[in-house]
């Protein structure tokens, strides 16, 4: 590339700015600036901004699909596993939320929020 910065760079220059436009309110701008970020160098952190851009724009479906792509690239992040889970039972896919939330208190047994939710899908159980 002439000025020297590789995918990298670029994409974390596009990642930030299209933050910046998220922190102002202005989610179509991040959005755009988020999915060129994406295109160079695919980042979960990138995809919960889209995410959340894309549910601001009242497209909850596509946010879904970002929030999946998260968890695909690191299935690891324990909010990322959460809000994935979240999806999964939205989506009335319990028994898979169910492993991913157990997976991540096995990871991570001080992670509350996702003990909270699996106790709550616990309780719903019918006796």
């Amino acid at each position: 590339m002439s000025d020297g910065k590789d995918l990298w760079d670029l994409a974390y220059e596009k990642h930030l700015i299209g933050c910046e436009f998220w922190e102002v309110g202005d989610a179509a701008s991040a959005l755009l600036h988020l999915r060129k970020a994406f295109s160079l160098f695919p980042r979960a952190s990138t995809c919960k901004y889209i995410a959340l851009a894309l549910r601001s724009l009242g497209e909850d479906d596509e946010a879904d699909e970002w929030v999946a792509k998260a968890f695909e690239i690191n299935p690891n992040n324990d909010k990322g596993a959460k809000e994935y889970a979240e999806v999964l039972i939205k989506q009335k896919r319990i028994e898979e939320a169910k492993t991913i939330l157990q997976k991540t208190i096995e990871r991570n047994p001080d992670y509350k929020p996702a003990a909270r939710i699996l106790a709550s899908l616990d309780d719903t159980k019918p006796e």
